[in-house]
């Protein structure tokens, strides 16, 4: 199967109403789990601190990436 570009972009349309979502990871936790992480901007008026995310992501027939709106927002103890 060749590369080709999605006909349903942008894949990651704003999910959870966050703002700046660009680029981030796929991973599978030990249990099996598919998630995504990524970063996105503070809010809708500030880039800085940019804040993580970490979502569950599953493909419809195996095709097209989705993403839940089930966010994780890790918090950093100091």
């Amino acid at each position: 199967m060749a590369w080709g570009k999605s006909l349903y972009n942008p894949i990651l349309q704003n999910p959870s109403g966050l703002v700046g979502l660009g680029h981030g990871t796929l991973f599978k936790e030990k249990e099996g789990v598919l998630r995504y992480a990524s970063h996105a901007h503070h809010d809708g008026a500030y880039i800085h601190p940019r804040l993580m995310y970490i979502t569950t992501a599953t493909y419809d027939h195996e095709v097209n990436l989705r993403l839940s709106e089930d966010d994780i927002v890790p918090k950093f103890k100091q």
